[in-house]
């Protein structure tokens, strides 16, 4: 990976990230992973490119106690669908007022033909996060356009409080394809806990 920041002045930063899997044994590429160019302020945060989306960003800070990993039940049964990065991106992060943080992206697919559209991508959270208490809300609607269009929203509701001696998280997930009957519900519940060396 490669990150560089430059100080703009005026309170400007601009920035870039470039991260690339690489297995080592065989010198292949592993995927494409995080591939920005941003510009920062008191404005907030402006990125491009290959990102996190904002739900990904809620299922994992706030929602799951395991985050991003092999022992996670959300990522485990959602990973395809909700943590894969969206290419061809435009982010906005709000600053910090108090705790509240909030983000809204547009994916903008490469897919389009004569005769449909290209694939489309919007996704936006609102936090908040002062002193033991985290609450969060995200909503994400992901449409692929094959030969027959399809379209899947994801809305996810969450929290953490930590007692000092563990942590403890909620979430509910809600998704909808447009060509699925019923709806995929989640109640996600999980205890973090320090124990030391």
């Amino acid at each position: 990976g490669l990150s560089v920041k430059e100080d703009l002045g005026a309170g400007l930063q601009g920035f870039v990230v470039f991260e690339n899997g690489v297995n080592t044994d065989t010198g292949t590429g592993a995927g494409n992973r995080k591939s920005v160019l941003g510009l920062s302020g008191s404005f907030g945060t402006v990125s491009l490119g290959n990102q996190q989306d904002p739900l990904s960003q809620v299922l994992e800070n706030v929602l799951d106690a395991q985050a991003d990993s092999a022992f996670s039940a959300v990522a485990g049964s959602r990973k395809a669908a909700l943590f894969a990065a969206t290419p061809n991106s435009v982010r906005y992060d709000t600053p910090n007022f108090d705790g509240f943080t909030a983000a809204v992206q547009v994916g903008l697919g490469e897919n389009k033909t004569a005769a449909t559209r290209a694939a489309r991508d919007t996704a936006f959270n609102v936090q908040y996060a002062n002193g033991p208490l985290a609450l969060a809300l995200a909503h994400q609607i992901n449409e692929v356009v094959p030969t027959v269009a399809t379209r899947q929203t994801t809305t996810a509701l969450a929290g953490t409080y930590d007692f000092g001696m563990a942590k403890l998280n909620l979430g509910f997930t809600n998704a909808k394809t447009k060509t699925v009957a019923g709806n995929d519900k989640g109640i996600n519940v999980g205890v973090t806990a320090p124990i030391g060396a």
